[in-house]
Protein backbone atom coordinates (compact mmCIF):
# COMPACT_ATOMS: atom_id res chain seq x y z
CA UNK A 1 0.00 0.00 0.00
CA UNK A 2 0.89 3.21 -1.00
CA UNK A 3 0.53 5.89 1.87
CA UNK A 4 -0.18 9.65 1.00
CA UNK A 5 0.55 12.15 3.48
CA UNK A 6 -2.27 14.50 4.65
CA UNK A 7 -2.45 17.89 6.62
CA UNK A 8 -4.50 16.62 9.16
CA UNK A 9 -2.33 15.01 11.82
CA UNK A 10 -1.30 15.91 15.49
CA UNK A 11 -0.28 19.31 16.16
CA UNK A 12 3.40 18.57 17.86
CA UNK A 13 6.23 18.24 15.81
CA UNK A 14 9.20 15.93 16.93
CA UNK A 15 11.30 18.79 17.80
CA UNK A 16 8.42 19.62 20.21
CA UNK A 17 8.11 15.86 21.26
CA UNK A 18 12.01 14.39 21.61
CA UNK A 19 13.44 15.50 25.23
CA UNK A 20 17.22 15.08 25.09
CA UNK A 21 18.90 15.51 28.77
CA UNK A 22 15.80 15.92 30.83
CA UNK A 23 18.17 14.20 33.75
CA UNK A 24 19.50 17.74 33.71
CA UNK A 25 16.38 19.21 34.93
CA UNK A 26 15.15 16.52 37.53
CA UNK A 27 13.22 14.21 35.29
CA UNK A 28 14.89 10.92 34.92
CA UNK A 29 11.86 9.05 33.31
CA UNK A 30 12.86 7.90 29.80
CA UNK A 31 10.56 6.64 27.73
CA UNK A 32 7.25 7.76 26.03
CA UNK A 33 4.93 10.02 28.20
CA UNK A 34 1.55 11.59 26.85
CA UNK A 35 0.10 13.94 29.60
CA UNK A 36 -2.53 16.45 29.07
CA UNK A 37 -2.59 15.94 25.81
CA UNK A 38 0.99 16.43 25.19
CA UNK A 39 3.16 13.77 23.85
CA UNK A 40 7.12 13.52 24.75
CA UNK A 41 9.60 11.09 23.71
CA UNK A 42 12.75 11.74 26.56
CA UNK A 43 15.87 9.77 25.69
CA UNK A 44 18.49 8.93 28.42
CA UNK A 45 21.21 11.22 29.48
CA UNK A 46 24.13 12.25 27.23
CA UNK A 47 22.24 10.60 23.88
CA UNK A 48 23.05 12.98 20.65
CA UNK A 49 20.28 14.67 19.28
CA UNK A 50 19.19 13.94 16.16
CA UNK A 51 19.67 16.16 12.93
CA UNK A 52 16.56 15.04 10.49
CA UNK A 53 13.50 13.62 11.46
CA UNK A 54 14.23 10.91 9.31
CA UNK A 55 17.22 10.24 12.16
CA UNK A 56 14.44 11.05 14.90
CA UNK A 57 11.68 9.03 14.26
CA UNK A 58 14.64 6.30 13.59
CA UNK A 59 15.62 6.82 17.46
CA UNK A 60 12.33 7.00 18.80
CA UNK A 61 11.73 3.28 17.63
CA UNK A 62 15.56 1.66 18.30
CA UNK A 63 14.68 3.80 22.16
CA UNK A 64 11.24 1.33 22.30
CA UNK A 65 13.36 -1.79 21.45
CA UNK A 66 16.34 -1.21 24.39
CA UNK A 67 13.58 -0.53 26.54
CA UNK A 68 11.25 -3.30 25.25
CA UNK A 69 14.82 -5.73 25.41
CA UNK A 70 16.41 -4.50 29.03
CA UNK A 71 13.23 -3.13 31.42
CA UNK A 72 11.10 -5.05 33.47
CA UNK A 73 7.87 -3.55 31.54
CA UNK A 74 7.46 -4.45 27.84
CA UNK A 75 4.14 -2.83 27.26
CA UNK A 76 3.96 -0.32 30.26
CA UNK A 77 5.18 2.39 32.59
CA UNK A 78 3.41 3.18 35.82
CA UNK A 79 4.18 6.85 37.10
CA UNK A 80 5.81 7.31 40.61
CA UNK A 81 2.80 8.50 42.93
CA UNK A 82 -0.08 6.86 40.71
CA UNK A 83 -2.54 4.35 41.45
CA UNK A 84 -1.23 1.77 39.35
CA UNK A 85 -5.15 0.08 39.48
CA UNK A 86 -6.80 3.06 37.87
CA UNK A 87 -3.60 2.83 34.98
CA UNK A 88 -3.97 0.58 32.53
CA UNK A 89 -0.86 -1.44 30.39
CA UNK A 90 -0.53 0.73 27.30
CA UNK A 91 0.08 -1.90 24.65
CA UNK A 92 3.23 -0.01 22.82
CA UNK A 93 4.09 -2.94 20.39
CA UNK A 94 0.31 -3.55 19.50
CA UNK A 95 -0.06 0.01 18.52
CA UNK A 96 3.05 -0.37 16.39
CA UNK A 97 2.07 -3.63 14.57
CA UNK A 98 -1.25 -2.10 13.43
CA UNK A 99 0.94 0.81 12.08
CA UNK A 100 3.31 -1.06 10.07
CA UNK A 101 0.53 -3.34 9.25
CA UNK A 102 -1.80 -1.09 7.80
CA UNK A 103 1.39 0.89 5.69
CA UNK A 104 2.22 -2.64 4.74
CA UNK A 105 -1.26 -3.96 3.53
CA UNK A 106 -3.93 -1.42 3.63
CA UNK A 107 -7.62 -2.14 5.39
CA UNK A 108 -8.47 -5.85 6.44
CA UNK A 109 -10.69 -7.37 3.62
CA UNK A 110 -12.16 -10.12 3.81
CA UNK A 111 -10.31 -11.65 1.28
CA UNK A 112 -9.27 -15.55 2.29
CA UNK A 113 -11.94 -18.67 2.55
CA UNK A 114 -13.79 -18.80 5.90
CA UNK A 115 -13.56 -22.80 6.93
CA UNK A 116 -15.99 -23.90 9.31
CA UNK A 117 -18.32 -26.93 10.57
CA UNK A 118 -21.24 -26.44 8.43
CA UNK A 119 -23.95 -28.18 6.25
CA UNK A 120 -23.90 -25.29 3.83
CA UNK A 121 -21.53 -24.19 0.98
CA UNK A 122 -18.63 -25.44 -0.76
CA UNK A 123 -17.12 -28.70 1.03
CA UNK A 124 -13.50 -28.46 1.35
CA UNK A 125 -12.61 -32.51 1.51
CA UNK A 126 -9.41 -31.81 2.37
CA UNK A 127 -9.82 -30.58 5.42
CA UNK A 128 -12.77 -32.32 6.46
CA UNK A 129 -10.58 -35.31 5.68
CA UNK A 130 -8.03 -33.88 7.99
CA UNK A 131 -11.05 -32.51 10.79
CA UNK A 132 -13.62 -34.53 11.43
CA UNK A 133 -14.19 -38.04 12.73
CA UNK A 134 -16.37 -40.41 10.22
CA UNK A 135 -18.78 -42.50 11.19
CA UNK A 136 -18.40 -46.57 10.44
CA UNK A 137 -21.42 -48.16 8.73
CA UNK A 138 -20.75 -51.65 7.97
CA UNK A 139 -17.24 -50.77 7.38
CA UNK A 140 -17.67 -47.94 4.66
CA UNK A 141 -16.84 -44.39 6.04
CA UNK A 142 -20.02 -41.76 6.26
CA UNK A 143 -19.21 -38.03 7.25
CA UNK A 144 -21.80 -36.42 8.05
CA UNK A 145 -20.47 -33.14 9.10
CA UNK A 146 -18.40 -31.21 6.28
CA UNK A 147 -15.90 -28.04 6.47
CA UNK A 148 -17.18 -25.70 3.83
CA UNK A 149 -15.93 -22.32 2.72
CA UNK A 150 -18.30 -19.50 3.65
CA UNK A 151 -18.12 -15.92 3.61
CA UNK A 152 -20.63 -13.97 5.84
CA UNK A 153 -20.47 -10.53 3.90
CA UNK A 154 -22.45 -8.97 7.26
CA UNK A 155 -19.16 -9.81 9.42
CA UNK A 156 -16.85 -9.37 6.58
CA UNK A 157 -17.72 -5.33 6.15
CA UNK A 158 -18.16 -5.11 9.70
CA UNK A 159 -14.50 -6.43 10.66
CA UNK A 160 -12.92 -4.18 7.97
CA UNK A 161 -15.20 -1.18 10.45
CA UNK A 162 -13.59 -2.31 13.63
CA UNK A 163 -10.09 -2.36 11.77
CA UNK A 164 -10.45 0.77 10.46
CA UNK A 165 -11.56 2.34 14.18
CA UNK A 166 -8.57 0.68 15.47
CA UNK A 167 -6.01 2.07 12.55
CA UNK A 168 -6.91 5.32 13.33
CA UNK A 169 -6.60 5.15 17.12
CA UNK A 170 -3.33 4.02 16.62
CA UNK A 171 -2.21 6.54 14.22
CA UNK A 172 -3.73 9.23 16.50
CA UNK A 173 -1.98 8.31 19.41
CA UNK A 174 1.55 7.25 18.08
CA UNK A 175 1.58 7.98 14.07
CA UNK A 176 3.00 10.51 13.43
CA UNK A 177 6.31 9.31 15.45
CA UNK A 178 6.84 6.77 12.12
CA UNK A 179 4.86 9.00 9.49
CA UNK A 180 2.71 12.62 8.51
CA UNK A 181 -0.13 10.71 7.62
CA UNK A 182 -3.42 10.32 9.63
CA UNK A 183 -6.54 8.34 8.16
CA UNK A 184 -9.98 9.27 8.05
CA UNK A 185 -12.23 8.68 11.07
CA UNK A 186 -14.09 6.04 11.44
CA UNK A 187 -17.82 5.92 10.88
CA UNK A 188 -18.18 3.26 14.10
CA UNK A 189 -18.19 4.19 17.50
CA UNK A 190 -16.70 1.94 19.74
CA UNK A 191 -17.88 -0.87 21.28
CA UNK A 192 -15.96 -2.66 23.45
CA UNK A 193 -18.01 -5.86 23.72
CA UNK A 194 -19.11 -6.20 20.36
CA UNK A 195 -15.54 -5.06 18.70
CA UNK A 196 -14.30 -8.11 21.00
CA UNK A 197 -16.85 -10.67 19.81
CA UNK A 198 -16.42 -10.29 16.19
CA UNK A 199 -12.52 -10.32 16.68
CA UNK A 200 -12.47 -13.65 18.45
CA UNK A 201 -15.18 -15.36 16.03
CA UNK A 202 -12.93 -14.59 13.22
CA UNK A 203 -9.81 -15.32 15.39
CA UNK A 204 -11.58 -18.81 15.51
CA UNK A 205 -12.37 -19.06 11.62
CA UNK A 206 -9.00 -18.50 10.18
CA UNK A 207 -5.55 -19.98 9.67
CA UNK A 208 -3.69 -17.48 8.21
CA UNK A 209 -0.78 -16.70 11.12
CA UNK A 210 -0.99 -12.92 9.91
CA UNK A 211 -3.96 -12.44 10.16
CA UNK A 212 -4.09 -14.19 13.95
CA UNK A 213 -1.62 -11.87 14.87
CA UNK A 214 -3.21 -8.90 13.67
CA UNK A 215 -6.32 -9.80 15.26
CA UNK A 216 -4.65 -10.64 18.53
CA UNK A 217 -2.91 -6.87 18.68
CA UNK A 218 -6.13 -5.49 17.69
CA UNK A 219 -7.99 -7.39 20.70
CA UNK A 220 -4.56 -5.98 23.01
CA UNK A 221 -5.63 -1.97 22.30
CA UNK A 222 -9.29 -2.80 22.77
CA UNK A 223 -8.86 -4.36 26.14
CA UNK A 224 -6.72 -1.10 26.58
CA UNK A 225 -9.38 1.11 25.26
CA UNK A 226 -12.35 1.98 28.07
CA UNK A 227 -15.25 3.48 26.73
CA UNK A 228 -16.37 4.45 30.36
CA UNK A 229 -13.14 6.71 31.08
CA UNK A 230 -11.91 9.65 30.47
CA UNK A 231 -8.15 9.15 31.60
CA UNK A 232 -6.30 9.21 28.35
CA UNK A 233 -2.57 9.83 29.30
CA UNK A 234 -0.71 6.98 28.69
CA UNK A 235 2.91 6.16 29.72
CA UNK A 236 6.07 3.53 28.25
CA UNK A 237 9.28 3.91 29.76
CA UNK A 238 11.11 3.74 32.72
CA UNK A 239 11.48 6.21 36.03
CA UNK A 240 15.20 5.50 35.93
CA UNK A 241 17.68 4.41 33.27
CA UNK A 242 19.81 3.12 35.73
CA UNK A 243 19.13 -0.52 34.87
CA UNK A 244 18.55 -0.24 31.30
CA UNK A 245 22.41 0.92 30.91
CA UNK A 246 23.61 -1.86 33.58
CA UNK A 247 21.72 -4.27 31.44
CA UNK A 248 22.98 -3.35 28.11
CA UNK A 249 26.72 -3.14 29.41
CA UNK A 250 26.04 -6.78 31.26
CA UNK A 251 24.71 -8.06 27.63
CA UNK A 252 27.64 -6.74 25.76
CA UNK A 253 30.52 -7.46 27.97
CA UNK A 254 29.80 -10.00 30.37
CA UNK A 255 30.14 -13.29 31.19
CA UNK A 256 26.94 -15.34 31.55
CA UNK A 257 28.05 -16.95 35.62
CA UNK A 258 29.44 -13.93 37.25
CA UNK A 259 27.39 -15.17 40.43
CA UNK A 260 30.98 -17.18 41.04
CA UNK A 261 32.47 -13.95 41.78
CA UNK A 262 29.81 -12.47 43.70
CA UNK A 263 31.94 -11.85 48.00
CA UNK A 264 29.33 -13.25 50.35
CA UNK A 265 28.48 -12.28 53.59
CA UNK A 266 27.29 -14.32 56.69
CA UNK A 267 25.96 -13.71 60.36
CA UNK A 268 27.64 -16.28 63.09
CA UNK A 269 25.11 -15.87 66.06
CA UNK A 270 26.30 -18.94 68.90
CA UNK A 271 28.16 -20.98 66.54
CA UNK A 272 24.96 -20.87 64.01
CA UNK A 273 25.81 -19.79 60.79
CA UNK A 274 23.22 -17.31 58.36
CA UNK A 275 24.74 -17.42 55.47
CA UNK A 276 23.91 -14.52 52.73
CA UNK A 277 23.95 -16.94 50.03
CA UNK A 278 20.85 -18.51 50.94
CA UNK A 279 17.72 -17.69 49.14
CA UNK A 280 16.22 -15.52 52.13
CA UNK A 281 19.38 -13.58 52.18
CA UNK A 282 20.13 -13.48 48.16
CA UNK A 283 19.03 -10.40 47.68
CA UNK A 284 21.58 -8.74 49.53
CA UNK A 285 24.57 -10.17 48.51
CA UNK A 286 26.74 -8.13 46.57
CA UNK A 287 26.86 -7.97 42.92
CA UNK A 288 29.00 -6.70 40.47
CA UNK A 289 26.91 -5.41 37.43
CA UNK A 290 29.75 -7.03 35.12
CA UNK A 291 32.30 -9.40 34.36
CA UNK A 292 34.51 -9.32 32.13
CA UNK A 293 36.99 -12.16 30.50
CA UNK A 294 39.51 -12.06 27.66
CA UNK A 295 41.64 -15.11 27.39
CA UNK A 296 39.27 -17.10 29.45
CA UNK A 297 41.15 -20.58 31.17
CA UNK A 298 44.56 -19.89 29.20
CA UNK A 299 47.47 -18.15 30.72
CA UNK A 300 46.78 -14.88 29.54
CA UNK A 301 43.15 -14.76 31.06
CA UNK A 302 42.69 -11.14 32.63
CA UNK A 303 38.77 -10.44 34.37
CA UNK A 304 37.50 -7.08 33.83
CA UNK A 305 35.27 -5.77 37.62
CA UNK A 306 32.69 -3.30 35.61
CA UNK A 307 30.55 -0.70 37.47
CA UNK A 308 28.07 0.53 35.15
CA UNK A 309 26.81 4.24 36.69
CA UNK A 310 24.42 6.05 34.82
CA UNK A 311 25.80 9.60 36.06
CA UNK A 312 25.79 12.73 34.12
CA UNK A 313 29.98 13.17 34.23
CA UNK A 314 29.92 12.48 30.68
CA UNK A 315 27.88 14.98 29.76
CA UNK A 316 28.31 17.32 33.18
CA UNK A 317 31.78 17.07 33.97
CA UNK A 318 31.42 18.06 37.79
CA UNK A 319 32.30 16.20 40.45
CA UNK A 320 29.38 15.69 42.07
CA UNK A 321 28.53 13.32 39.18
CA UNK A 322 31.31 11.31 39.82
CA UNK A 323 30.55 7.44 42.06
CA UNK A 324 30.79 8.25 45.23
CA UNK A 325 33.32 6.49 48.28
CA UNK A 326 30.43 3.62 48.42
CA UNK A 327 31.01 2.31 44.92
CA UNK A 328 34.74 2.73 45.04
CA UNK A 329 34.78 0.64 48.30
CA UNK A 330 32.71 -2.12 46.61
CA UNK A 331 34.85 -1.99 43.61
CA UNK A 332 38.05 -2.41 45.93
CA UNK A 333 35.80 -5.35 47.81
CA UNK A 334 34.87 -6.97 44.67
CA UNK A 335 38.75 -7.03 43.90
CA UNK A 336 40.15 -8.28 46.79
CA UNK A 337 37.53 -10.80 46.97
CA UNK A 338 38.38 -12.28 42.91
CA UNK A 339 42.21 -11.72 44.25
CA UNK A 340 41.82 -13.92 47.17
CA UNK A 341 40.03 -16.66 45.65
CA UNK A 342 42.74 -17.22 42.85
CA UNK A 343 45.49 -17.22 45.33
CA UNK A 344 43.71 -19.95 47.07
CA UNK A 345 42.85 -21.77 44.19
CA UNK A 346 39.23 -21.56 43.93
CA UNK A 347 39.53 -19.97 40.57
CA UNK A 348 41.38 -20.44 36.97
CA UNK A 349 44.42 -17.83 38.09
CA UNK A 350 44.05 -14.77 36.41
CA UNK A 351 47.51 -12.58 34.89
CA UNK A 352 45.85 -9.49 35.79
CA UNK A 353 42.44 -8.13 37.55
CA UNK A 354 41.21 -4.80 36.45
CA UNK A 355 38.32 -2.40 37.69
CA UNK A 356 36.24 0.14 35.55
CA UNK A 357 33.42 2.86 36.28
CA UNK A 358 31.32 2.92 33.11
CA UNK A 359 29.65 6.19 32.22
CA UNK A 360 27.45 7.15 29.53
CA UNK A 361 28.33 10.09 27.03
CA UNK A 362 27.97 11.78 23.82
CA UNK A 363 31.64 11.37 21.39
CA UNK A 364 29.61 13.80 18.90
CA UNK A 365 30.71 11.26 16.34
CA UNK A 366 28.07 9.74 13.91
CA UNK A 367 30.04 7.09 12.43
CA UNK A 368 28.93 4.50 14.85
CA UNK A 369 32.85 3.03 15.42
CA UNK A 370 33.43 5.00 18.81
CA UNK A 371 35.99 3.74 20.71
CA UNK A 372 35.59 3.63 24.75
CA UNK A 373 37.20 6.76 26.29
CA UNK A 374 39.44 6.74 29.58
CA UNK A 375 38.86 10.10 31.71
CA UNK A 376 40.61 9.16 35.01
CA UNK A 377 40.31 6.90 37.81
CA UNK A 378 39.34 6.42 41.65
CA UNK A 379 40.97 4.70 44.23
CA UNK A 380 40.88 4.84 47.95
CA UNK A 381 43.92 5.87 50.71
CA UNK A 382 43.67 2.29 52.62
CA UNK A 383 45.46 0.80 49.63
CA UNK A 384 48.55 1.57 47.61
CA UNK A 385 47.28 1.92 44.39
CA UNK A 386 50.12 1.11 42.44
CA UNK A 387 50.21 -2.64 44.04
CA UNK A 388 47.28 -4.20 42.25
CA UNK A 389 45.81 -3.19 39.18
CA UNK A 390 42.28 -3.19 40.81
CA UNK A 391 43.34 -0.77 43.16
CA UNK A 392 42.66 1.39 40.77
CA UNK A 393 39.41 1.67 39.24
CA UNK A 394 39.17 3.53 36.00
CA UNK A 395 36.98 6.14 34.54
CA UNK A 396 35.66 4.59 30.95
CA UNK A 397 33.02 6.73 29.29
CA UNK A 398 30.87 4.89 26.47
CA UNK A 399 28.54 6.81 23.63
CA UNK A 400 25.13 5.73 24.98
CA UNK A 401 23.60 6.37 21.45
CA UNK A 402 26.33 3.82 19.93
CA UNK A 403 25.68 1.45 22.61
CA UNK A 404 21.96 1.54 22.09
CA UNK A 405 22.40 0.44 18.22
CA UNK A 406 25.32 -1.94 18.79
CA UNK A 407 24.23 -3.79 21.89
CA UNK A 408 25.39 -7.27 20.34
CA UNK A 409 25.33 -9.95 23.37
CA UNK A 410 29.14 -10.98 24.39
CA UNK A 411 30.45 -8.72 21.07
CA UNK A 412 34.25 -9.56 20.91
CA UNK A 413 35.03 -7.07 19.21
CA UNK A 414 33.34 -4.37 21.64
CA UNK A 415 35.35 -6.75 24.52
CA UNK A 416 38.05 -6.75 22.96
CA UNK A 417 38.72 -2.47 22.46
CA UNK A 418 37.70 -2.04 26.22
CA UNK A 419 40.29 -4.45 27.69
CA UNK A 420 42.51 -2.50 25.53
CA UNK A 421 41.53 0.66 26.96
CA UNK A 422 41.50 -0.29 30.74
CA UNK A 423 44.93 -2.39 30.58
CA UNK A 424 46.72 -0.12 28.48
CA UNK A 425 46.07 2.50 31.32
CA UNK A 426 46.94 5.36 28.76
CA UNK A 427 44.92 8.62 29.75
Amino acid sequence: MEVTETTENNNQSLDDVCVYNAKQYGDEFVGLKYENKKLTVQFPYGYRKAESQKEQRKDILNLISVLSSFSAHRDSYYPEGNNSKKLKQFPIHSYIHIITSFMNYGYYKETEIVYKKNNTGKISWNKTIKSVTPQLINDKSYYFDFITRNINYNVSELITKIHEYIVYESFEKIGFLFCSYLPAKPTLKFNKKLFTIIIKSKMAETFNERTLLLFKNMLDIIDYLDSDSENTNYYYGVNRFDHVWESMINDVYGIDDKQNYYPRCYWNINGKVIDFKDDDFRSTTLRPDTIMITGRNTPEQKIFILDAKNYKYGVTPSTYNLPASDSITKQLAYGDYIYKQECEGKMHKSKEIYNAFILPYDSHDTTGNVNPKLFGYASSDYVKEDERNYYKIWGVLLDIKNLMYNHTAKNSKAIEELAKIIDGKSL
